[in-house]
């Protein structure tokens, strides 16, 4: 009943729950859903500024390290992008999956944009068996997609949704066509040529 009441509130306030009492001081870990974000993170420092970044890395990093070990079903992260945050994003994808979580959101806005933009290159070489079968949502925006010669995709994921991906179309389409649980599909704005899209499988729930 309390992570489902902490899980209403934003990681920070969460956090401060461990001053109430002794008997409170780690009974905010029980929460099985996180969700950072520069405004929630970072409610003091200017957007944009190397500090900002540094001081969103330090408190996400500071939190998961409190739930090293713990089941954690959602896991959330929308912030500005830049190239300084790839190998954090690498640890909180790993982090992701050791904890068994089944539900994973990256929005990842370019901190410039330009004519191709830095991405985030979304690691499907991380997961393996267990946690392929484990994941039934998936949200990407703004990251860069490539499917690794090996990759089977996600058996049970119910809902898909990309949003402003660089991915090509054959890889999007070898993705879907393993997704057989497939309930919710949502495809923005990640520039397929507009090519019809086609699966060597049914999605039979979609």
């Amino acid at each position: 009943m309390l992570g489902l009441i902490l899980s209403k509130l934003p990681p920070k306030e969460i956090v401060r729950t461990s001053v109430l009492s002794n008997n409170w001081k780690h009974i905010w870990t029980v929460c099985p859903k996180l969700r950072f974000d520069g405004n929630t993170m970072c409610t003091e420092d200017v957007t944009g500024t190397q500090h900002y970044t540094q001081k969103f890395i330090d408190n996400v990093n500071g939190v998961l390290k409190q739930y090293s070990g713990k089941v954690v079903e959602e896991l959330g992260v929308k912030f500005e992008f830049d190239a300084t945050l790839s190998e954090h994003l690498d640890d909180w994808v790993n982090f992701a999956l050791s904890s068994r979580t089944k539900s994973l959101a990256l929005d990842l806005l370019p901190a410039k944009f330009g004519l191709r933009p830095d991405r985030y290159r979304f690691p499907l070489e991380l997961f393996d068996g267990e946690s392929i079968f484990r994941l039934q949502q998936l949200q990407l925006s703004f990251v860069s997609l490539e499917s690794p010669s090996n990759f089977c995709g996600f058996p049970n994921l119910k809902k898909l949704d990309l949003h402003v991906l660089r991915v090509t179309r054959e890889d999007i389409q070898d993705m879907l066509s393993n997704c057989f649980n497939l309930e919710w599909l949502s495809i923005v704005r990640c520039h397929l040529d507009y090519a019809e899209l086609k699966v060597v499988r049914p999605l039979p729930r979609l």
